[in-house]
């Protein structure tokens, strides 16, 4: 079962993903700011974590720049209603396997996952 990590100070869309993905089959966690993030990422290991950008504490950018340095092996997927071309590809340059503008297409989402549990796979060597 593969782990996925929720990432958004908005506890309605934690919500919503949380159970969507989980009847899906996923093992799935929330956290509500960059901080959190980055303890859940070293205690849950995630496979893919759904990350926001616009939140408390730490935003989603520097929160990826320290998950990919804490598990270089988890994809991160930013999902967020920053819909800007620089953003994204900072982002995409900083390691995210994909950048979402919210609303959110949950069917489109479940397919980055998958991608990126393959991508994970394949390309980074992982076995999980």
């Amino acid at each position: 079962m593969a782990k996925v990590l929720v990432v958004d100070d908005e506890s309605e869309v934690c919500s919503l993903l949380k159970e969507y993905l989980e009847t899906l089959g996923y093992d799935v966690a929330t956290a509500y700011d960059g901080e959190e993030a980055l303890e859940k990422t070293r205690k849950f290991r995630p496979d893919c974590v759904l990350l926001d950008l616009r939140m408390p504490i730490m935003g989603g950018e520097g929160a990826l720049q320290r998950i990919n340095a804490i598990s270089p092996e988890t994809e991160v997927i930013v999902v967020t209603a920053v819909n800007k071309i620089d953003v994204a590809e900072r982002c995409l340059l900083h390691g995210a396997f994909a950048y979402v503008a919210k609303p959110i297409d949950l069917d489109y989402l479940e397919s980055l996952i998958q991608r990126s549990l393959e991508h994970m796979k394949v390309v980074k060597g992982q076995n999980k």
